[in-house]
C-alpha cells in the first residue's frame, strides 16, 4: 500500500552506484558477513527540477564522508560502511527496493541513515526513527555535534497527511533493519520545483549535515 491506495509496481534497468568501506586491518580478508551501516542518498529529480537539496547535496556530503573515512589512517572500522547511491527514488523508490531485497550485500546491513531533502537549507530534521531499537537514536543524540529531531515530524509522516514518502520505508519495510530519516525542510517553497537550485543550498548547510553524519558513522562503525 502507498498513500492507503493498493496498486503494482513494475520496475527495470535502474542504476545504483555502491561503495563499500571496510576496516584497513580487513580489507585483504574481507568477511561476506560483516555487519554494515547503510548510507544512502538518491541522484535522481523530478523532471520539473534539477534537485540539487532533493537529494544532490545529501550526494556530495556522502561522498565528503566516504574521502574523510577513507583516508583516515587512525581508523578501523568494527563495522563495514556502505554507500547506496540510490538511482530511482522519485519514481516511487524502486531502487531501494531493488537492493534492499536483491543486492548480495543486502544482508549484512543492520542499520541505516537515509538522507533527504524537502527544502533548500537551514538545519538538518531526524523527523523518522526505528522502528523500535531507541540506542540508534540515542546514538545520534549523543554524538551529533548538532542534534535536531522531533517526534511531532514522525507523527505527521507517518499519519499519512503529507502525500510524500522515503526510501525509510522500503529499508524498514523490505528490509526489516532500523533507520534514521534526515532531511532539509527550510524553504520547502522549492521542494520539486524549478527553484531547487545549487545556489540555494547554503555551505553552511551542507557542513552542519556533514559534520553530523559523520560523527554518527564513526561511533556506529568505528571502534
Amino acid at each position: 500500500d502507498f498513500f492507503n491506495y493498493g496498486f503494482g509496481q513494475q520496475y527495470a534497468n535502474l542504476t545504483n552506484v555502491v561503495a563499500r568501506l571496510s576496516s584497513r586491518a580487513d580489507r585483504k580478508a574481507a568477511r561476506p558477513d560483516q555487519p554494515a551501516l547503510l548510507i544512502n542518498a538518491h541522484f535522481d529529480s523530478v523532471p520539473q527540477g534539477p534537485g540539487a537539496s532533493d537529494d544532490g547535496a545529501n550526494c556530495a556530503v556522502m561522498l565528503e564522508v566516504l574521502r574523510v573515512l577513507a583516508r583516515d589512517e587512525g581508523l578501523l572500522l568494527r563495522n563495514d560502511v556502505i554507500f547506496l547511491f540510490n538511482g530511482a527514488e522519485e519514481s516511487i523508490l524502486p531502487a531501494a527496493h531493488g537492493f534492499i531485497t536483491q543486492h548480495p550485500w543486502a544482508n549484512n546491513v543492520k542499520a541505516f541513515i537515509n538522507l533527504e531533502g524537502a527544502g533548500s537549507g537551514g538545519r538538518e530534521l531526524l523527523f523518522q526513527s526505528g522502528p523500535g531499537n531507541p540506542w540508534l537514536i540515542q546514538t545520534f543524540i549523543e554524538q551529533a555535534p548538532h542534534p535536531f529531531a522531533s517526534v511531532i515530524g514522525q507523527e505527521i509522516f507517518q499519519s499519512g497527511i503529507i502525500p510524500s514518502d522515503t526510501d525509510f520505508r522500503v529499508f524498514r519495510d523490505y528490509g526489516g533493519i532500523p533507520g534514521l530519516d534526515i532531511a532539509y525542510v527550510k524553504d520547502g517553497y522549492v521542494y520539486h520545483t524549478e527553484h531547487d537550485t545549487a545556489d540555494r543550498v547554503p555551505v553552511k548547510t551542507l557542513q552542519r549535515v556533514g559534520d553530523n553524519v559523520l560523527a554518527v558513522v564513526k561511533q556506529l562503525a568505528g571502534e
